[in-house]
């Protein structure tokens, strides 16, 4: 979890996925300074990414071509149980 890994040993590792290239650019650009950012533009591209083992929080779109965001959480939770997640959306519902 994130009180495991003190914040002064390091920075937190996010992963974006999003595959709007303009939302990308602006969630890096707000928060590589104070984190370690990886950006996927696709679920398989994250779901590379997150076996790698070395993200601690995992953003991703809602609304994305060919599988939501709340389907793809829903496909990776088995994976991994124990992985913070949050889903952005520019819409005022997730339906």
């Amino acid at each position: 979890g994130l009180s495991s890994k003190p914040y002064l040993l390091g920075k937190y590792n996010l992963l974006y996925l999003d595959d709007d290239e303009g939302n990308r650019t602006v969630f890096e650009a707000l928060f590589m300074r104070d984190y370690q950012v990886y950006l996927a533009e696709t679920p398989d591209q994250a779901l590379d990414l997150l076996r790698t083992g070395n993200v601690d929080v995992f953003l991703t779109d809602h609304r994305m071509p060919g599988e939501l965001g709340t389907e793809f959480l829903a496909r990776i939770r088995p994976e991994f149980p124990d992985l913070p997640t949050m889903i952005l959306t520019a819409y005022a519902d997730v339906d």
